[in-house]
């Protein structure tokens, strides 16, 4: 395929994920797991130009966090967010490129409140969504 076939493609699926987001009916917790520390701070903002993938389940989220050495993040999408909602499995939530999101609160030491059985990263960014990515 040439380059520019190849972009044209990748387009034409791009508008067809966007295409079949949908608006979430209720509030939705979402977990996302990166296997980099970030060094963000409480007030500051984080647009994700691309598709964005979380997890309703932060087991799922810590899996990507690198051991732990990484960044979980937790957000509570508000109802009206545009979404696919699937993926029974991770519990897929996936958003919108230009997803915009700043930092509400930094949980450290994660650990010592969660329950027994966590092992994600001690560090827990909570997020707001400031805007729900591109223009319908």
């Amino acid at each position: 395929m040439t380059r520019p076939a190849l972009v044209e493609a990748q387009r034409r699926i791009a508008d067809d994920v966007k295409a079949a987001m949908r608006e979430t009916t209720e509030e939705i917790e979402v977990w996302r797991g990166l296997n980099v520390p970030i060094g963000k701070q409480v007030g500051e903002e984080i647009e994700d130009k691309a598709f964005s993938s979380w997890s309703e389940s932060w087991r799922t989220a810590a899996r990507f966090t690198d051991g732990g050495e990484g960044t979980l993040f937790r957000v509570r999408l508000p109802a009206g967010t545009r979404a696919v909602v699937e993926n029974e499995i991770e519990q897929e939530v996936l958003l919108r490129p230009g997803s915009k999101f700043r930092v509400a609160e930094i949980i450290d030491r994660a650990r010592d409140g969660a329950e027994s059985d966590y092992r994600g990263p001690n560090r827990v960014y909570v997020l707001e969504l400031v805007r729900d990515g591109d223009p319908r």
